[in-house]
């Protein structure tokens, strides 16, 4: 993926870094999912095929009182969940948030979806301070520890709130179907408002960026009609360049 970002590849053209990416970063890429995917299948089937055969052998060269106690025993000797998918981290729930700041009010920006979709923005790996706000309990509970689920915004598709810090503040923001929310749960609330509509970058209005882009790339323009509302965040240099490195 070098020819796509190296300094040293500044005098190739748009059509060269993309070509060069296509041909060794996207489709090896997906050739090795794909890959992937079907040795999944291929173990998954595999490893039925020799439980169902265990089974059966168990199953003729012990009598009915001896298979009882024998299923009996695999259950108590089963393996407790493994720690890697287990913890105590609670899962941040929106009403919990609205615990913090019960006197602030959910306030629109009044944007349009194909202005902004915090959906498509906070999630792309461009930022990675904010986190996944849940509506009710989510996982079940095993020998009192809460499965994790993913809390990051980063590579989630379908959260609709999160929550996370901006200099001396913290935000909730909640995305609807017609517009964009924000709660400010501490932190000043003079100029929030202003603040949050600087990080987005409100003030450069998005359509016709996305006709121009459509207009200069076709492939872009099927990408475009797909995922409205994406935007370049405006984050402090420091904080982001820190983000990254950890």
């Amino acid at each position: 993926c070098v020819p796509s970002v190296s300094p040293a590849a500044a005098s190739l053209s748009y059509l060269q870094k993309r070509e060069a990416w296509e041909t060794y970063c996207y489709t090896p890429g997906l050739s090795d999912v794909e890959s992937w995917k079907k040795n999944q299948i291929l173990h998954h089937i595999n490893n039925t095929a020799k439980r169902r055969a265990k089974g059966d052998f168990d199953t003729l060269a012990t009598s009915p009182k001896k298979t009882k106690s024998a299923t009996k025993s695999t259950r108590q000797r089963s393996p407790s969940p493994s720690p890697s998918k287990v913890s105590n981290i609670p899962q941040i729930l929106s009403r919990d948030l609205a615990k913090l700041s019960p006197h602030n009010e959910w306030i629109d920006l009044k944007i349009p979806p194909h202005e902004l979709r915090p959906s498509a923005t906070l999630t792309t790996g461009q930022c990675f301070n904010w986190m996944v706000v849940k509506h009710d309990e989510f996982g079940k509970c095993v020998d009192g520890n809460e499965i994790l689920s993913q809390q990051s915004a980063w590579g989630t598709h379908d959260a609709k709130e999160w929550v996370g810090p901006l200099k001396n503040r913290v935000y909730s923001i909640r995305e609807t179907p017609t517009t964009t929310e924000f709660r400010l749960l501490h932190g000043p609330n003079d100029g929030a408002k202003e603040h949050l509509k600087q990080y987005f970058r409100l003030e450069t209005e998005l359509a016709p960026l996305y006709d121009d882009w459509s207009r200069a790339d076709a492939r872009l323009a099927k990408i475009a009609s797909c995922i409205p509302g994406v935007r370049i965040l405006r984050q402090d240099p420091v904080e982001c360049m820190f983000s990254f490195i950890c």
